[in-house]
């Protein structure tokens, strides 16, 4: 067997629908013994004497993945010399995929001596990957103020995709398997994804592509085609208890309740266990969102800065990003006693930087330059806006998008627990800080209207990550979270308005602004620009929408420039369905 280096790619491929689907409820025994079989069964006959003297391919290795005993069984079935030249790990932010990915580049990197367990944890090749500094391990991250996996290439702020294609065709330094990994892998735009798609098709030998993505549906079929997907799925508390309670990162029962925070979320646990005022934080955002659902539409949206702010505090991003993917592959270094370094760990070869990185090259560009994809806008209220430019602050995008997903975060997890609250439901409830509060709540709210706002909740997340104004997401999430008097949640009516914007508005993209943000909000109406320079805008719909409309028409997107916003109020008239751009005399955007 030739140690250390994947399968030929010139063999017959693995099929591309092959997928382990994983829940976390084998056990570890159950698990090698299952890996045992497969494998045996996968090997030629010939070669299991060969197998039987040389190392135990991952089934004794020192694994820092928990919980994904299937997902293991499934890897370890492969070989060490049948890995597939594409992998794509699949599965919720924080579940342990960059783990896995890690965990399979120690097997594959480790150079244990025959009969020793692979990874072995202790050869020179494993302490080199869990630090980031093997260099045949290439690691390529989201980065940027948009966070995003980009092509790369001459002229580009940030490496990508394109300069990990150069890495992986040359020699491998130490003559073994070279393995690329690209976490939060559907951050990939489609220019970024069609340039690795050739070296998916002809990888050069001895290559192994790890793929960790969040949402595989926003890869390209031909990407997903052309890989062995792995899903991963929610861990059970009792392993994440294991898992914190082996790192000494919490006492049993502080273990116990994280677990339950974390839902099924490895990554998330260890990154609260390690911001413990982060966990006081969403403790108390959770009880202000229970008291806003008594509140009115004026209140709830006076509300919305200093949730944003709160929920900032309550972030764990900081903490080895654990709420955006790339925070699982953390817990290799936690396990080896090197809980200091940032997010993902260590890069080695990689390409990407950090977050620290990201927003420290963003504040010294400035926060034009920090917004990115063309999205900065003043993190402040309408109230501070009238109190004058003093009191103005400007935010990077990233820090806004970060805090809105915070706050999502808490919330789902608030309208979790008062959705199982309100359906009797006792033991599952998943903050058990919040019992009490969560089913005096949920007695007063209507179950089908939880069940639709938990649904909207990850629309509006996927809406923020495709740079959607936090700020204006949050207001429409104010404005659906359900009244606790079981009504319909703020529905006042509806209305309508003719609003006509100057200033530096056109050639600014401020239609397409308008746009999405009225789509966004539900409304109907359209937006023109007019000959004179100005923006028209009528739009027709829920007056609490309608009013958040006519904030974003006030802010403006990044390089416009609002001077005066004339509108009329009138009620409903019954204006066509959808909101779409019309078109005048001038060009346009």
């Amino acid at each position: 067997m030739t140690r250390g280096r994947p399968r030929d790619p010139d063999a017959a491929p693995a099929a591309a629908d092959d997928v382990a689907d994983t829940s976390g409820a084998a056990s570890a025994a159950a698990m090698q013994g299952t890996a045992a079989t497969r494998a045996a069964a996968a090997e030629p006959a010939g070669s299991r004497a060969e197998t039987a003297a040389g190392p135990a391919w991952l089934r004794d290795g020192r694994l820092a993945v928990r919980g994904h005993d299937e997902a293991i069984a499934t890897v370890a079935a492969w070989g060490r010399d049948r890995v597939p030249h594409a992998i794509l790990v699949a599965g919720p932010a924080s579940i342990g995929k960059t783990t896995l990915a890690r965990d399979l580049a120690a097997a594959l990197l480790c150079v244990a001596g025959d009969g020793e367990p692979v990874p072995c944890g202790r050869c020179r090749a494993c302490h080199r990957v869990i630090s980031g500094n093997h260099p045949d391990l290439h690691v390529l991250l989201p980065a940027g103020p948009g966070r995003q996996v980009r092509i790369g290439g001459p002229g580009s702020p940030e490496p990508g995709v394109r300069e990990l294609v150069t890495d992986l065709a040359l020699r491998a330094a130490e003559g073994g398997a070279r393995i690329a990994i690209i976490e939060s892998a559907h951050r990939m735009n489609e220019d970024a994804q069609n340039a690795l798609l050739r070296t998916l098709e002809e990888p050069p030998p001895g290559v192994v592509i790890v793929l960790c993505a969040d949402d595989e549906d926003r890869l390209l079929p031909t990407i997903r085609s052309r890989c062995v997907r792995v899903r991963l799925g929610p861990v059970a508390s009792r392993s994440i208890e294991g898992l914190l309670g082996e790192l000494g990162l919490a006492d049993p029962p502080t273990a116990a309740r994280l677990a339950r925070l974390a839902e099924g979320r490895p990554g998330v646990a260890v990154a609260l266990a390690m911001r413990p005022d982060a966990v006081r934080a969403r403790e108390e955002l959770g009880r202000r969102l229970l008291d806003i659902a008594r509140e009115g539409p004026a209140a709830r949206l006076g509300a919305a800065t200093s949730l944003l702010a709160a929920a900032r505090d309550a972030s764990i991003g900081g903490a080895d990003e654990a709420l955006s993917g790339s925070g699982s592959g953390h817990l290799a270094a936690v396990a080896s006693g090197r809980a200091g370094g940032r997010g993902g760990g260590g890069r080695g070869r990689g390409r990407g930087r950090g977050k620290a990185d990201t927003e420290a090259t963003a504040a010294q560009a400035g926060p034009e330059a920090a917004a990115g994809d063309g999205e900065t806008e003043a993190a402040t209220s309408p109230a501070e806006d009238e109190a004058g430019p003093d009191r103005k602050r400007r935010a990077p995008a990233s820090e806004r998008r970060e805090a809105a997903r915070s706050l999502i975060d808490a919330w789902r997890l608030v309208a979790r627990d008062a959705t199982v609250a309100r359906a009797g439901g006792r033991r599952e409830l998943r903050d058990p800080s919040l019992m009490d509060e969560v089913r005096s709540l949920a007695e007063r709210l209507a179950e089908d209207e939880l069940v639709a706002f938990l649904g909207r909740l990850d629309e509006t997340e996927r809406l923020v990550e495709a740079n959607a104004s936090p700020e204006l997401a949050i207001d429409t999430l104010l404005l659906a979270w359900p009244h606790a008097s079981g009504e319909a949640s703020c529905d006042t009516g509806r209305g309508r308005f003719e609003a006509t914007v100057s200033g530096r508005v056109q050639g600014v993209g401020f239609r397409y602004y308008v746009l999405d943000t009225a789509a966004a909000l539900g409304l109907d109406g359209w937006v023109a620009n007019l000959p004179d320079g100005t923006v028209a805008c009528v739009a027709e719909g829920s007056r609490e929408a309608l009013v958040a409309l006519e904030s974003a028409l006030r802010s403006g997107p990044a390089g416009s420039r609002v001077d005066a916003v004339r509108i009329a109020w009138t009620g409903p008239v019954g204006i066509g369905p959808g909101f779409h751009i019309r078109s005048y005399a001038h060009g346009g955007d």
